[in-house]
């Protein structure tokens, strides 16, 4: 039998589940998502259960941090970098790019809708079961399933493009953005003024 404690600890890194303000920015989404989820069967004290029902909602300024820092690895990864691979034929960069990409898009599309992104091999089928931005995975998987190659380029750079244009438009549907451009950076730290706290909104992104 496996003491909470125990649990806490293996999931957040403290024996009772309490975060810091750092472990927030820092900890894995996925930890997070295996801590909250699950059937609990008995709790007597409750204990157990009011900790649960805390780590379930990320401070806000926590999100805005970790969403702006997705975002910006989307600008750099797919709105720069990929474009640039593809165009000098370097490929297997190419395909980094879009794996960056990916990645960061997805944690986006949890972030939005303020839920914890699964770990990795359930990433899409969670994603696609989101109330908000599921249609944008359509979209990521084509991304992953395309050779980069000279024939693809376009592709590859449309879908990419149409991704952030989603994002882009779910951020300002929830007024996280004063930004008004396709610029993914821009956005990314439009949102990372919205921190309220002073020393969490100076650490940068």
């Amino acid at each position: 039998m496996i003491r909470q404690s125990d649990f806490w600890q293996k999931y957040t890194g403290t024996p009772n589940g309490a975060l810091s303000p750092d472990a927030w920015l820092n900890i894995p989404s996925y930890a997070l998502a295996e801590a909250t989820n699950g059937r609990l069967f008995r709790d007597d004290s409750g204990v157990f259960t009011a900790r649960r029902i805390a780590l379930r909602s990320m401070p806000e300024d926590a999100r805005l941090h970790r969403l702006a820092r997705e975002l910006l690895t989307m600008a750099q990864a797919g709105q720069y970098n990929l474009p640039r691979m593809l165009r000098r034929g370097d490929h297997d960069a190419a395909q980094l790019c879009t794996f960056e990409f990916v990645r960061a898009a997805l944690q986006s599309l949890f972030l939005l809708n303020s839920e914890y992104m699964p770990f990795y091999k359930w990433a899409f089928r969670a994603a696609r079961a989101l109330p908000r931005l599921s249609g944008l995975t359509e979209s990521l998987s084509r991304l992953l399933q395309l050779p980069c190659s000279p024939q693809t380029a376009e592709e590859k750079c449309t879908l990419a493009e149409g991704v952030a244009a989603g994002v882009i438009s779910e951020l300002q549907a929830q007024d996280l953005t004063r930004a008004d451009c396709g610029d993914l950076e821009k956005h990314a730290r439009s949102v990372a003024n919205g921190i309220e706290d002073v020393d969490i909104r100076n650490r940068g992104i």
